[in-house]
């Protein structure tokens, strides 16, 4: 989560902030992904699809409800009650899960993640911290209508909690261990009497000290564009932590028609690291310096929110009313370094302080009318507040002359939108048109930027969907979609991050506009599942990240408006069985990259082919929730080359393995195998007009987990969403 934090902190932050890995990759496996229909409701007449021969369940009548999501159905199996959210995410056709946590939807990163329609501080912890048990449905919105925010120009996945529970007590506790001495205890109770229904999960989590390497070169380049060699570092690191963190809801029935409903979430803890580094120099590139660093947080995650919802005399109207706060604090953080070597010693000190706090309101209304005919409205009211402190104190190298920087990052904005939506018949299909008002209003503290004025856009949205032939359906869309810059990224303040390197917000940062266009096919069969899809992405005002480092090597990142993108390209998503042990999923994407710029900086970004792929073999043996049941998965995936203006990363491959068995028809058990092709690794190259840095980061070794799962309660129908 610190990770995480942390790049939100900086607005992109230094490039190790950015790219570094992160903490124990997820240690459960779901090995039923879901379902997706490709009509708004499935037919009376079908059967239900049998458990133990198929990955996908079918969405069933209400699953969706618009024509511009695909709805995956979470089935309720040992497996899914001991996976959290970001496992089930991986094995989500079109989703892409990095080692890192990124989260990419149809190989395109800007990916805006949900939970019951709402945004949350800190989406990769909330995932985690979600059980599979909580988890209804996820909808995958790659080109959303207006009813969405235009936020993420990648996307949209929805998670759609349970609102109800199976009668009496359910659940499951889940432990686990791995050979980096990670371990966590899970228990995700549900209960349910009456009117009252209640599901939650708290977790305790030991982080052990798993092992990180780094390398990075650094390169000046001269007005002729020579690369002279500047500085090289070789990082061996461990994190660590303590975490406590849990999720609850409690939801009431007034009436048949009325529900109100109370979702709380925390996460507590602190982190730390140790790493020690050896440098060398431009002036004499045999010497060596011995770079040691500790550094050490703790943090508080508040959020909380109420919801109303009533359902009106017409089967499908709803008013729902919402109102949700949060609160992210890192109290203290401190990063402590000390340089030594032939020219002396020389210490560098961090320390900081960041509050990030964000109100909303949230109103939403859906109108059926005769004929599939839909009315939606509604609108938004979001604040919210950012307060970043650092001071730092020291030299960047030995015998350099020492320094003393405070900064003060404050600022805020007011978020506004409305939007309307209308699906109706059309041509023997359905069509769903919307447009939405979205916009801004800065406010910033102490620094020269002062408030910027108002920004507001416009962002239409068009869907059509048509059933080509009994087992085909086609859709056509179309979205405007923005990435509204974030308050670090925008003031002026200098940040440290290290003792050489430092971010700078750009007062200048105008927002991010992609206009989307996708082309979908949907070929459904009886063992077999095929999705295709065709995209056009033109983003105007991109944003890359530019280093720029000074006399004394220091590099300062800062994000600017690089020029303009036209990303084109296809994907293709095959999901089936092979007699009644064995599934599989197959997952591609390409992609052609062009960027436009008017500026010198053209020549030193990147462009050219996209691609990756996953593959997912899966045995399962007996039936799931009984005593005997095996499965045994394996997955493999190609991440190829990747651009972003000025930053390349290369190509990688990742494998691993699970198997799951029933050790009683309560109890079960994973063990998971990570990396099997070799300790992770990936590389990267950022460029600019006066620099070059390659990097490689990546874990030492292979992780091992072990997991044990035990259901609670009586054994029973998955629970309605």
């Amino acid at each position: 989560m610190a990770t995480a934090a942390a790049a939100i902190r900086h607005g992109g932050g230094s490039r190790k902030a950015r790219i570094g890995v992160s903490g124990a990759a997820s240690i459960c496996l779901l090995v039923h992904a879901a379902g997706a229909s490709a009509q708004p409701a499935a037919s009376a007449k079908e059967s239900p699809p049998d458990p133990n021969s198929e990955i996908v369940v079918v969405a069933q009548q209400g699953d969706r409800s618009s024509i511009d999501r695909t709805t995956y159905v979470v089935r309720d199996t040992p497996e899914a009650r001991s996976a959290n959210g970001i496992d089930l995410l991986s094995h989500v056709p079109f989703v892409d899960v990095s080692p890192t946590g990124a989260i990419r939807l149809l190989g395109t990163g800007g990916v805006k993640i949900l939970v019951d329609g709402k945004e949350v501080v800190d989406a990769n912890a909330m995932l985690r911290d979600l059980q599979g048990a909580q988890i209804a449905k996820i909808e995958v919105i790659s080109n959303p209508s207006a009813q969405f925010s235009a936020r993420g120009t990648g996307g949209i996945i929805n998670i759609v909690t349970r609102r109800t529970a199976s009668p009496g007590v359910g659940g499951s506790v889940t432990a686990n261990a791995d050979n980096f001495g990670r371990g966590e205890l899970k228990v995700s109770p549900t209960w349910s009497r009456g009117r009252v229904s209640m599901t939650g999960s708290m977790s305790l989590i030991h982080n052990g000290h798993r092992p990180n390497e780094a390398e990075e070169e650094r390169y000046r380049r001269l007005p002729d564009g020579t690369l002279v060699f500047e500085s090289r570092e070789q990082t061996i690191s461990r994190s660590r932590g303590d975490q406590l963190s849990g999720n609850a809801m409690i939801s009431y029935k007034l009436t048949e028609k009325q529900t109100i409903s109370l979702t709380g979430y925390a996460n507590v803890g602190k982190s730390g690291s140790d790493g020690t580094t050896d440098l060398s120099f431009a002036a004499d590139p045999t010497t060596l310096f011995t770079r040691t660093s500790a550094a050490k947080s703790r943090f508080n995650l508040f959020d909380v929110s109420a919801d109303y919802r009533r359902e009106g005399k017409r089967a499908g109207e709803t008013l729902t009313v919402s109102a949700k706060t949060s609160r992210l604090h890192f109290p203290a953080e401190d990063l402590y370094i000390t340089t030594g070597g032939p020219g002396g010693r020389s210490s560098f000190a961090l320390q900081s302080d960041w509050l990030r706090s964000t109100s909303n309101f949230k109103i939403d209304y859906v109108r059926p009318f005769a004929k599939e005919r839909r009315l939606s409205l509604g609108g938004a009211l979001q604040e919210t507040r950012e307060d970043l402190s650092t001071t730092a104190v020291g030299e960047a190298a030995p015998g350099d002359t020492p320094f003393t920087l405070f900064s003060d990052a404050a600022g805020s904005f007011v978020e506004e939108s409305g939007y309307v939506t209308y699906q109706s018949p059309l041509l023997g299909g359905t069509a769903l048109a919307g447009l939405r008002v979205e916009g801004r209003q800065y406010s910033f503290r102490g620094s020269p930027a002062g408030s910027s004025a108002a920004q507001r856009n416009l962002f239409p949205s068009l869907h059509l969907e048509r059933k080509l032939a009994k087992a085909l359906t086609g859709r056509l869309s179309y979205s405007r979609r923005v990435n509204w810059p974030e308050i670090s990224a925008l003031d002026p303040a200098v940040r440290f991050s290290d003792p050489r390197s430092a971010y700078v917000g750009n007062v200048g940062l105008r927002p991010e506009l992609t206009h989307a266009f996708e082309a979908k096919l949907t070929l459904k069969g009886k063992r077999r599942t095929v999705e295709m899809t065709a995209f056009s992405r033109h983003t105007s005002d991109l944003w890359s990240s530019l280093g720029t480092l000074d006399a004394a090597g220091v590099l300062t990142s800062r994000q600017v408006n690089f020029g303009t993108r036209l990303l084109r390209g296809a994907s293709i998503a095959v999901q089936g069985t092979i007699g009644r042990s064995f599934n599989y999923a197959l997952n591609g994407n390409v992609a052609d990259e062009r960027l436009r710029s008017n500026g010198q900086v053209r020549a030193f970004a990147g462009e050219g082919a996209q691609y990756d792929g996953a593959v997912k073999l899966e045995f399962h043996d007996g039936q799931d929730g009984r005593r005997g049941a095996d499965r045994v998965t394996l997955n493999a995936r190609y991440s190829g080359p990747r651009f972003n203006g000025f930053l390349r990363v290369e190509p990688y491959v990742q494998a691993d393995a699970s198997w799951s068995h029933g050790l009683s028809d309560r109890l079960s058990s994973v063990l998971k195998l990570s990396d099997l092709t070799g300790p992770f690794r990936f590389k990267s190259t950022s460029v600019s007009p006066d620099s070059l840095v390659r990097g490689t980061y990546g874990s030492r070794d292979r992780q091992v987990t072990l997991s044990l799962s035990y259901s609670l309660g009586r054994r029973a129908a998955a629970p309605k969403p």
